[in-house]
């Protein structure tokens, strides 16, 4: 479930700043200001956010793969 999370969160995060970086590359475009997005850019943006996600991900999945089963339902 955390990485399932972690995996939408990539998905949506870089949906928005892709897409809010495209927004703004058109909107200096059409003000005489160079702007180009190379393909790469997003590709390793999402790599990035990727790798950084999934090893979030893991470190906070450590402590509850480590936990007793018991320590849950005990109620304590």
């Amino acid at each position: 479930m955390v990485f399932t999370q972690a995996f939408i969160g990539v998905i949506v995060g870089s949906g928005i700043g892709i897409g809010l970086s495209a927004l703004l590359g058109q909107a200096v475009s059409s003000a005489d200001f160079p702007f180009r997005m190379m393909w790469f850019a997003p590709f390793f943006g999402f790599l990035g956010v990727l790798i950084v996600s999934i090893t979030a991900a893991m470190i906070s999945v450590r402590p509850v793969l480590k936990m007793e089963p018991a320590m849950v339902f005990s109620g304590r």
